[in-house]
């Protein structure tokens, strides 16, 4: 192998490892500023009381669809 990258081995991989860091924490930043988690877990709510309400529905017309 290359002798120039075995010895700038630990700095690429330094890199990547605080890039990926910094990606995440911006990413984390960004869906909390803008709320994202929080719509996600209610939409995903509102699909199970969405069910909820099919469910019964059709088990108030005696049929399943």
């Amino acid at each position: 192998m290359n002798p120039l990258i075995m010895n700038n081995l630990p700095n690429i991989i330094g890199f990547i490892a605080i890039t990926l860091f910094v990606f995440i924490l911006i990413r984390e930043v960004i869906c909390w500023y803008f709320k994202i988690n929080e719509r996600v877990k209610l939409q995903k709510e509102s699909l199970v009381n969405q069910a909820i309400i099919i469910n019964t529905l059709r088990s108030m017309r005696g049929d399943q669809l």
